[in-house]
Protein backbone atom coordinates (compact mmCIF):
# COMPACT_ATOMS: atom_id res chain seq x y z
CA UNK A 1 0.00 0.00 0.00
CA UNK A 2 2.51 2.44 0.89
CA UNK A 3 4.41 1.93 -2.94
CA UNK A 4 0.88 1.96 -4.22
CA UNK A 5 1.80 -1.11 -5.76
CA UNK A 6 -1.86 -3.09 -4.99
CA UNK A 7 -2.17 -2.60 -9.11
CA UNK A 8 0.44 -4.67 -11.26
CA UNK A 9 1.16 -6.22 -14.56
CA UNK A 10 1.54 -9.85 -13.74
CA UNK A 11 3.47 -11.38 -15.43
CA UNK A 12 3.74 -15.55 -14.34
CA UNK A 13 7.54 -16.40 -15.92
CA UNK A 14 7.76 -19.62 -14.43
CA UNK A 15 4.59 -20.39 -16.39
CA UNK A 16 5.42 -19.13 -19.86
CA UNK A 17 8.63 -17.40 -21.24
CA UNK A 18 6.47 -15.77 -24.05
CA UNK A 19 6.54 -11.74 -22.46
CA UNK A 20 2.92 -11.21 -24.23
CA UNK A 21 1.39 -13.40 -21.63
CA UNK A 22 0.54 -11.10 -18.57
CA UNK A 23 -2.56 -9.58 -17.23
CA UNK A 24 -3.62 -6.44 -15.49
CA UNK A 25 -4.89 -7.40 -11.55
CA UNK A 26 -5.07 -5.63 -8.53
CA UNK A 27 -5.37 -6.21 -4.65
CA UNK A 28 -8.59 -4.95 -3.35
CA UNK A 29 -8.25 -2.28 -1.03
CA UNK A 30 -11.09 -4.13 1.32
CA UNK A 31 -11.09 -7.73 0.54
CA UNK A 32 -13.83 -7.93 -2.26
CA UNK A 33 -16.58 -6.62 0.12
CA UNK A 34 -18.41 -3.12 0.44
CA UNK A 35 -16.30 -0.36 2.32
CA UNK A 36 -17.57 -0.86 6.14
CA UNK A 37 -20.72 0.47 7.62
CA UNK A 38 -22.02 0.12 3.80
CA UNK A 39 -23.66 -3.42 3.05
CA UNK A 40 -27.14 -3.36 2.64
CA UNK A 41 -28.17 -7.17 2.33
CA UNK A 42 -29.84 -8.95 4.51
CA UNK A 43 -26.91 -10.35 6.15
CA UNK A 44 -25.54 -6.93 6.73
CA UNK A 45 -25.75 -5.16 9.90
CA UNK A 46 -25.21 -1.42 8.26
CA UNK A 47 -27.97 1.34 9.38
CA UNK A 48 -29.98 2.02 5.52
CA UNK A 49 -29.54 5.28 4.02
CA UNK A 50 -32.52 7.73 5.22
CA UNK A 51 -32.80 10.43 2.88
CA UNK A 52 -35.80 12.29 4.43
CA UNK A 53 -34.48 15.73 6.72
CA UNK A 54 -37.94 15.64 8.34
CA UNK A 55 -38.21 11.96 9.73
CA UNK A 56 -36.02 10.53 12.59
CA UNK A 57 -32.94 9.10 11.90
CA UNK A 58 -32.09 11.04 8.92
CA UNK A 59 -28.42 9.97 7.82
CA UNK A 60 -27.40 10.81 4.01
CA UNK A 61 -24.93 13.42 4.87
CA UNK A 62 -22.98 11.95 7.81
CA UNK A 63 -23.38 8.41 5.85
CA UNK A 64 -21.94 10.75 2.22
CA UNK A 65 -19.20 12.21 4.41
CA UNK A 66 -18.20 8.72 5.66
CA UNK A 67 -17.97 6.79 2.17
CA UNK A 68 -15.69 9.98 0.37
CA UNK A 69 -13.49 10.23 3.47
CA UNK A 70 -13.16 6.54 2.73
CA UNK A 71 -12.72 6.88 -0.92
CA UNK A 72 -10.01 9.48 -0.30
CA UNK A 73 -8.33 7.33 2.29
CA UNK A 74 -8.29 4.81 -0.41
CA UNK A 75 -6.70 7.17 -3.26
CA UNK A 76 -3.44 7.36 -0.92
CA UNK A 77 -2.56 3.94 -1.94
CA UNK A 78 -3.45 3.87 -5.95
CA UNK A 79 -1.76 5.06 -8.88
CA UNK A 80 -4.21 6.83 -10.39
CA UNK A 81 -7.37 8.92 -9.91
CA UNK A 82 -9.80 6.67 -10.72
CA UNK A 83 -11.17 3.79 -8.15
CA UNK A 84 -12.52 0.85 -8.53
CA UNK A 85 -14.18 -0.76 -5.57
CA UNK A 86 -16.31 -4.12 -5.12
CA UNK A 87 -19.62 -4.27 -3.52
CA UNK A 88 -19.79 -7.90 -2.91
CA UNK A 89 -19.08 -10.46 -0.51
CA UNK A 90 -20.13 -14.14 0.04
CA UNK A 91 -23.51 -14.89 -0.30
CA UNK A 92 -24.97 -11.47 -0.57
CA UNK A 93 -26.95 -9.85 -2.97
CA UNK A 94 -30.17 -11.69 -1.63
CA UNK A 95 -31.66 -8.62 -1.98
CA UNK A 96 -30.04 -6.40 -4.27
CA UNK A 97 -33.04 -3.97 -4.72
CA UNK A 98 -32.37 -3.21 -1.14
CA UNK A 99 -28.13 -2.55 -1.69
CA UNK A 100 -28.96 -0.53 -5.20
CA UNK A 101 -31.60 2.14 -3.48
CA UNK A 102 -29.12 3.13 -0.38
CA UNK A 103 -25.84 3.17 -3.11
CA UNK A 104 -28.49 5.37 -5.64
CA UNK A 105 -29.09 7.31 -2.49
CA UNK A 106 -25.42 7.96 -1.61
CA UNK A 107 -24.62 8.21 -5.29
CA UNK A 108 -26.88 10.76 -6.38
CA UNK A 109 -25.96 12.85 -2.98
CA UNK A 110 -22.18 13.05 -3.61
CA UNK A 111 -22.14 13.61 -7.49
CA UNK A 112 -24.72 16.67 -6.87
CA UNK A 113 -22.01 18.30 -4.71
CA UNK A 114 -18.84 19.79 -6.45
CA UNK A 115 -17.40 20.08 -2.31
CA UNK A 116 -16.86 15.85 -2.21
CA UNK A 117 -14.76 16.48 -5.18
CA UNK A 118 -15.42 12.70 -6.82
CA UNK A 119 -17.82 11.40 -9.12
CA UNK A 120 -18.85 7.82 -8.05
CA UNK A 121 -20.61 5.61 -11.14
CA UNK A 122 -21.43 1.85 -11.18
CA UNK A 123 -18.94 0.63 -13.91
CA UNK A 124 -17.75 -2.50 -15.23
CA UNK A 125 -14.10 -3.69 -15.60
CA UNK A 126 -13.27 -2.97 -19.14
CA UNK A 127 -14.77 0.73 -18.02
CA UNK A 128 -12.50 0.77 -15.39
CA UNK A 129 -9.16 0.12 -17.41
CA UNK A 130 -10.10 2.00 -20.26
CA UNK A 131 -10.29 4.64 -17.80
CA UNK A 132 -7.03 4.40 -15.69
CA UNK A 133 -5.32 3.46 -19.21
CA UNK A 134 -5.62 7.39 -20.12
CA UNK A 135 -3.87 8.30 -17.11
CA UNK A 136 -0.92 7.18 -19.23
CA UNK A 137 0.04 5.33 -15.79
CA UNK A 138 3.35 3.16 -15.61
CA UNK A 139 2.16 -0.10 -12.82
CA UNK A 140 5.17 -2.31 -11.38
CA UNK A 141 5.51 -5.93 -12.54
CA UNK A 142 5.00 -9.09 -10.69
CA UNK A 143 6.63 -12.58 -11.93
CA UNK A 144 5.74 -14.58 -8.70
CA UNK A 145 2.72 -16.79 -7.33
CA UNK A 146 0.48 -14.97 -5.19
CA UNK A 147 -0.74 -18.63 -3.71
CA UNK A 148 -0.14 -20.07 -1.39
CA UNK A 149 -1.91 -17.02 0.67
CA UNK A 150 -1.86 -16.78 4.12
CA UNK A 151 -4.39 -14.27 5.94
CA UNK A 152 -3.90 -15.49 9.23
CA UNK A 153 -0.27 -17.25 10.86
CA UNK A 154 -1.25 -20.89 9.70
CA UNK A 155 -4.62 -20.23 7.56
CA UNK A 156 -3.10 -20.85 3.85
CA UNK A 157 -5.43 -20.65 1.00
CA UNK A 158 -3.57 -23.53 -1.06
CA UNK A 159 -6.44 -25.60 -2.26
CA UNK A 160 -8.78 -23.54 -1.05
CA UNK A 161 -11.04 -23.51 -4.90
CA UNK A 162 -11.82 -26.82 -4.95
CA UNK A 163 -14.82 -28.55 -1.82
CA UNK A 164 -12.93 -32.00 -1.67
CA UNK A 165 -11.11 -32.28 1.54
CA UNK A 166 -8.43 -34.85 0.79
CA UNK A 167 -8.09 -32.79 -3.28
CA UNK A 168 -7.20 -29.80 -0.64
CA UNK A 169 -4.40 -32.54 1.07
CA UNK A 170 -2.79 -33.36 -1.87
CA UNK A 171 -2.84 -29.78 -3.32
CA UNK A 172 -1.42 -28.03 -0.01
CA UNK A 173 1.51 -31.29 -0.27
CA UNK A 174 2.56 -30.49 -4.17
CA UNK A 175 2.30 -26.83 -3.73
CA UNK A 176 5.01 -27.10 -0.97
CA UNK A 177 7.11 -29.57 -2.96
CA UNK A 178 6.65 -27.43 -6.28
CA UNK A 179 7.68 -24.46 -4.19
CA UNK A 180 10.61 -26.31 -2.45
CA UNK A 181 11.51 -27.00 -6.12
CA UNK A 182 11.45 -24.35 -7.59
CA UNK A 183 13.81 -22.58 -4.58
CA UNK A 184 15.98 -25.10 -5.23
CA UNK A 185 16.25 -24.96 -9.11
CA UNK A 186 16.73 -21.36 -8.74
CA UNK A 187 19.77 -21.63 -6.22
CA UNK A 188 21.41 -23.75 -8.71
CA UNK A 189 21.08 -21.62 -11.30
CA UNK A 190 22.57 -18.98 -9.19
CA UNK A 191 25.23 -21.66 -8.52
CA UNK A 192 26.07 -21.48 -11.94
CA UNK A 193 24.79 -25.50 -12.12
CA UNK A 194 22.87 -26.68 -15.05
Amino acid sequence: MSTKSLEMIWHPKQYSSDPNIYIFTQVNYFHYSPPPGFCFDLLCKSEPIKDDPNLEGYNLVDKSNTLADYFKSMSLHFRTKNLMHTLGEDFHFANAHMWYKNVDKLIKFINERPEYGMKIIYSTPLDYINAIREEDQSYPTKEDDFFPYADFQHAYWTGYFTSRVAVKGFVRDLGRYIQASRKHISELKLKGAS
